[in-house]
């Protein structure tokens, strides 16, 4: 291993903290920690470490090591509502990994409001976090969009993608809709609705690309299908879910985002429709609440708490001096089926 990184160094590649990392055995986090003399480092690693660096000539790049020797240690995150289950997974693996690395956590909720987001990253900036895991409210906000290119840390970028250099960490939503319509259609369905928030933003544009590509791959007419948008999960109201199931011809079946399922089941009930003999329900995002009530809702699920980690330990190696391109990392979803769904012979 230690040759195959001399010969990188002998062909002129710059030798990188994830070279050392890789050398020692050990995360990014402990080689930045060891580096850095962080107490909570055992001795035998510090010293690995410190060979490593030895052994493959590691530099570490001048302003990065500037920035580092005025670390506060402490990271920002900002999520539209932290309570929401995605984001809660999301960020405990975050602080999972964060901590283990040294930092401290502060969290703030932006309630979707641009203004709110531009006035957060200010209040980072001034207190001089050493970097930010945050979901932006909107992708094509101007204004937004130049309070993050003129932050001086390292910024990752949790479900959204932007301009500029940032790192994303997404999910597959344009897969898990794809399967998700395509397992309603198998069932019969055709009329089937897909409420998608923000369309803006990276989960509601892949959503809608799966469920289209659905009906062009299973060879049915899209021209029953039901597409409703909204800018932000909260503006879809138990009133909207009314609307939607009062049509002439409602849809047999709804993809719904997690968020908005709460309003959809309370409109369900308003009408005194049944689950699944009226309407087929997937909920885009899985929950405690949707596997425990009843019927249980047949969910899109993936491991917030893996993003989280993955975000958090990019954000490490871009605080430690990784000058790599940007990455964008899909992580994989899957549809997990309860009773919510059926046949639409039973719905027409």
């Amino acid at each position: 291993m230690c040759a195959t990184m001399t010969s990188h160094a002998t062909l002129g590649r710059r030798i990188t903290i994830r070279d050392v990392a890789a050398a020692a055995g050990v995360s990014i986090g402990t080689v930045s920690r060891a580096m850095s003399g962080h107490p909570g480092i055992l001795p035998a690693t510090r010293e690995a470490v410190l060979a490593a660096v030895q052994h493959l000539g590691y530099v570490p790049d001048g302003a990065a090591q500037s920035l580092r020797l005025r670390q506060t240690r402490v990271i920002g995150c900002a999520v539209p509502l932290a309570s929401h289950p995605v984001f809660t997974a999301m960020i405990a693996g975050a602080e999972e990994r964060l901590r283990e690395a040294g930092y401290t956590m502060v969290l703030a909720n932006t309630a979707d409001r641009p203004e709110r987001e531009v006035e957060l990253l200010r209040f980072f900036q001034q207190r001089k976090v050493d970097g930010l895991i945050m979901t932006l409210g909107r992708e094509d906000d101007p204004a937004l969009a130049r309070a993050l290119q003129g932050l001086r840390f390292p910024v990752v970028l949790f479900e959204r993608i932007a301009e500029g250099g940032f790192d994303s960490v997404l999910t597959d939503q344009a897969g898990g809709c794809f399967e998700a319509t395509s397992h309603l259609l198998r069932l019969g369905h055709r009329r089937i609705a897909l409420v998608a928030s923000g369309l803006s933003n990276w989960p509601g544009r892949e959503r809608k690309q799966g469920f289209f590509r659905a009906y062009a791959v299973n060879g049915v007419d899209a021209a029953p299908a039901m597409l409703h948008t909204m800018e932000s999960p909260g503006d879809f109201t138990v009133d909207n879910a009314l609307a939607l199931l009062e049509q002439p011809c409602r849809p047999t079946a709804i993809i719904i985002g997690a968020q908005e399922l709460i309003s959809l089941l309370h409109a369900v009930r308003h009408r005194r429709l049944s689950i699944p003999a009226d309407l087929s329900v997937i909920s885009m995002g899985d929950s405690d609440f949707a596997a425990l009530i009843a019927p249980g809702i047949s969910a899109l699920r993936w491991d917030g708490r893996e993003e989280g980690r993955v975000a958090a330990d990019i954000l490490v190696e871009r605080i430690a001096g990784d000058e790599a391109p940007s990455r964008r990392i899909v992580l994989p979803t899957r549809l997990v089926m309860r009773a919510s769904c059926s046949g639409p012979a039973l719905v027409q």
